[in-house]
């Protein structure tokens, strides 16, 4: 699965993630948990939401020919 969990501080509700990874990111924050991922050279990633919740994340990738 491409979604990796991040750990949320309970305290503070903080979360720490590094920025020095040279490719693009996505990171989904709904109801008190936080993933992040990679995403793809070529295509896309549709978010769904549903009551103000994240549902499920669609992944799409392609090339040219």
């Amino acid at each position: 699965m491409r979604l990796r969990d991040c750990d949320v501080d309970p305290d503070k509700l903080t979360i720490e993630i590094s920025v020095d990874n040279k490719s693009p990111q996505i990171l989904l924050i709904s109801e008190g948990k936080a993933c992040i991922a990679k995403l793809p050279a070529r295509g896309e990633a549709i978010v769904t939401t549903h009551d103000n919740k994240v549902k499920r994340v669609k992944w799409d990738e392609g090339d040219q020919f």
